[in-house]
């Protein structure tokens, strides 16, 4: 005869509960605190439990780029109707909080689902060739050091509630769609930047247009700049062709010109201030600016429709955290090494961007994303 086991004092349940979903994360850098949005989400840590005590006196971890931190994401568990399952969800809660810290986080995946327990991805040690970059170690960032506190200099994760909380409130909202899709596009670039630079790269140029598609521009500023345009559209006018005017400007998206304009409505002086390059020479330059997105865009068509290697030109030299080449290289690359940023360049550039996107509907507050901004064309649909 079976023997029914004894049923603790206090009914208590070994299961996990129902209706949450909880996902396991993983980032290079270390932080304090956690973000509890009553019935809506939790983002706290998951401590080891060797050595527990030293995890607890030190959640920053030994400040190395070897080491990894876990904390864990729940949130209830999504209705069938919705539009975004609960892996998208995550995703997009995670590409938010990478951007806001502009640090690495990687999902491993989901530990408990709806009342029954799950196994996570477990992943080997990550090793990066940016140990010293402000993506990966645990020091605030430059421009924007948000959940810094200066009492021992950690990061905290409460600061990402309000950021949370707005998202939340607002998840289908345009500008809010555009945000996190930009958002999936710099986070993935974080997280293959170690094994496959080029393509990091191309995610970050991939931010930048995905981002461009939220404002809208005027003739002027996007076909008059371009002599040989405006040379070809006064030619068909004088041929009696200006009714295909229309149709042919309709046909040149001017993708690259849309990204560029984007770009110089969002970025401030108080992005150039504060670089993150240890030497002034590495560093992006206002005057040079418009120079630097060009060449980005162009190393992008490069690799994409002539397989260039891009590798080398982006990569620079990381132990100064370069944004930008310094020297001179020989053949037909010579003008794109000298202009382009480099990829911590161009995250630095995206992340800014993104906060300043969003600075506004997140109502998060910083004093770098408040200047002017170094091109004031664009305007936005919504009229803002």
């Amino acid at each position: 005869m079976a023997i029914e086991p004894t049923k603790p004092a206090g009914s208590l349940s070994f299961r996990p509960p129902k209706g949450v979903v909880k996902y396991l994360l993983v980032s290079p850098t270390g932080f304090a605190g956690e973000v509890f949005l009553e019935d809506r989400l939790l983002l706290t840590h998951a401590f080891p439990i060797t050595n527990l005590e030293e995890q607890l006196a030190h959640p920053a971890l030994a400040a190395s780029g070897y080491s990894r931190a876990f904390y864990v994401l729940g949130f209830p568990l999504r209705s069938k109707s919705t539009s975004i399952g609960n892996d998208a969800f995550a995703e997009q809660i995670v590409s938010a909080l990478s951007v806001f810290f502009g640090k690495r986080f990687d999902n491993l995946g989901i530990i408990e689902l709806d009342g029954i327990h799950a196994l996570p991805l477990f992943q080997g040690r990550i090793v990066s060739k940016f140990l010293e970059a402000g993506i990966w170690n645990n020091d605030p960032r430059a421009d924007c050091d948000f959940g810094f506190r200066s009492a021992g200099r950690q990061l905290e994760l409460q600061s990402f509630g309000t950021l949370a909380e707005k998202f939340l409130a607002a998840e289908d909202d345009k500008k809010w769609r555009f945000f996190l899709n930009s958002a999936s596009f710099y986070l993935s670039a974080l997280r293959l930047c170690n094994v496959d630079l080029e393509k990091a790269y191309l995610d970050l140029v991939m931010a930048l247009e995905v981002l461009a598609g939220y404002f809208t521009f005027s003739d002027k500023d996007l076909f008059e700049y371009d002599a040989d345009l405006a040379k070809l559209f006064s030619d068909m006018e004088k041929a009696g062709l200006g009714g295909r005017i229309d149709f042919v400007k309709a046909r040149l998206f001017q993708i690259k010109r849309r990204v560029m304009l984007s770009v110089q409505e969002l970025v401030t002086q108080e992005f150039f201030d504060r670089s993150e390059a240890k030497e002034p020479q590495y560093a992006l330059k206002r005057d040079l600016f418009p120079k630097h997105i060009s060449s980005a865009y162009e190393l992008r068509s490069k690799y994409v429709h002539k397989g260039t290697p891009i590798g080398h030109l982006v990569q620079g030299l990381t132990q100064f955290s370069a944004e930008v080449n310094v020297g001179e290289i020989e053949g037909d690359l010579k003008k794109l090494h000298a202009q382009c940023p480099t990829f911590l360049g161009l995250e630095r550039l995206v992340r800014f961007v993104l906060l300043r996107f969003i600075c506004e509907s997140a109502s998060i507050s910083h004093p770098h994303l408040h200047g002017t901004s170094i091109n004031k064309t664009a305007a936005s649909e919504d009229g803002a």
